[in-house]
């Protein structure tokens, strides 16, 4: 078996990423058949410490910065990310080292040949993954092993981790179209990481959201740290991404909750060399200058804005926008056009994204210029030869269009 076939045979389980609809409940994301199967396959993971991380966003560099910080103080550490953005190695990590491709390998080949002698397993594609990674860690003996929740937390594959640490990044309405419109529903599925005495860090969040967090948590025996209630040190670090600036207080309260103390001089080495793929993630392309960001709700698109124009006052901005379906589309929108007015939609998704055309029928007019390219392929090659010193390119809306350009331009 090499690489290729590897992937493909843990893709050929069912993925519910790649359907538009399916029903959120106990019976389609049931964590009792994968705890069922770390038993059989006789996984002992209980000497790892686990940080478990759910929320809307941030959520993939608050593990990162947590990760990078207790690997500098000499820890053994694991990472696991969902989503990835093009190579499915991308989503696990032992000391800060993606998976190598044969390692991989070696790890579905056992997987496989244990899934046939016992007849089969009703498991996802994801929940696999989900029990690679933590055979992976168990096998490596790690010291921490620091997990990103992939939608929700309640019923996430990830949420049959015994975490020593959970953390809220922030929450606002999203994947309405699985949740509903009902931010209660989303906090109660997010808060589902949360299990009794384990402590609770919480990202600034509105009004609303950390009332019903507090009336949520109330009867679990946690111990609640609120980052916008706690005094935290400052950090003087220049962040160019000021998301990260917001996540950085998460993860000093994280780690000072979690580790008892922060080394401020380890901390901050950690933070002002912080870069993470596909979050403001700026690049020269053919000398052009272009921004990739997996914004892809309210808060952080407007967290891309005000981070654009903080960097680039004085530029243009031309956005290449695709969005899945159940998303705050307008807005995202509302957003851009704060700072541009030029837009072309894509399609990044076969299934769960909106069609291009569609997108341009409901918001064209609302920008000056705007069109719609099917292709995001297409779209972006169009779109960078527009692009001069004193106009820049944003990549936005969606992980899979970031990831699909990454594919081509790595």
């Amino acid at each position: 078996m090499n690489f290729e076939a590897a992937v493909k045979y843990l893709k050929s389980f069912r993925a519910y990423d790649e359907e538009l609809k399916v029903e959120y409940n106990e019976k389609n994301f049931d964590l009792v058949r994968i705890k069922d199967f770390l038993k059989a396959y006789k996984i002992d993971d209980s000497k790892v410490k686990y940080i478990h991380v759910a929320g809307s966003k941030g959520k993939g560099s608050v593990c990162s910065m947590i990760e990078r910080y207790i690997r500098a103080k000499g820890l053994k550490t694991g990472l696991f990310l969902s989503p990835y953005m093009v190579k499915i190695t991308e989503s696990f990590y032992l000391n800060g080292k993606e998976m190598p491709p044969k390692k991989f390998v070696s790890y579905v080949k056992d997987l496989k040949k244990f899934i046939e002698v016992q007849g089969g397993t009703s498991l996802t594609s994801f929940e696999l993954m989900v029990v690679m990674a933590i055979k992976y860690f168990s096998d490596e003996k790690v010291d921490y092993a620091v997990i990103e929740v992939a939608m929700g937390g309640r019923l996430d594959a990830t949420n049959v981790i015994s975490p020593k640490l959970a953390v809220l990044t922030s929450i606002e309405l999203e994947h309405t179209d699985v949740f509903g419109k009902s931010l209660k529903r989303i906090v109660y599925e997010k808060c589902g990481i949360v299990i009794n005495e384990v402590p609770v860090v919480v990202a600034p969040q509105n009004n609303l959201v950390r009332k019903l967090i507090k009336t949520e948590l109330k009867g679990r025996k946690s111990k609640m740290f609120f980052t916008d209630e706690i005094s935290i040190p400052k950090i003087n670090v220049d962040f160019e991404n000021l998301v990260h600036e917001d996540n950085a207080k998460v993860v000093y309260l994280s780690l000072k909750t979690l580790l008892n103390e922060v080394d401020m001089k380890v901390f901050k080495n950690v933070l002002s060399v912080f870069k993470f793929e596909g979050r403001f993630d700026v690049r020269k392309v053919n000398g052009k200058t272009v921004v990739f960001d997996i914004a892809h709700t309210e808060n952080s698109m407007r967290n891309l804005v005000n981070s654009l124009a903080k960097k680039f006052p004085k530029k243009d901005f031309l956005f290449l926008f695709s969005v899945m379906i159940g998303k705050n589309v307008s807005a995202m929108l509302d957003e851009i056009l704060k700072i541009s007015d030029e837009i072309v939609f894509t399609r990044s998704h076969k299934i769960r994204g909106y069609e291009a055309k569609e997108l341009f029928g409901k918001y064209s007019k609302i920008f000056q210029k705007s069109s719609f390219m099917e292709d995001p392929f297409m779209a972006y090659a169009s779109l960078l030869k527009k692009v001069s010193k004193n106009r820049i390119l944003v990549v936005t809306g969606s992980h899979f269009l970031v990831g699909k350009i990454f594919s081509k331009i790595k």
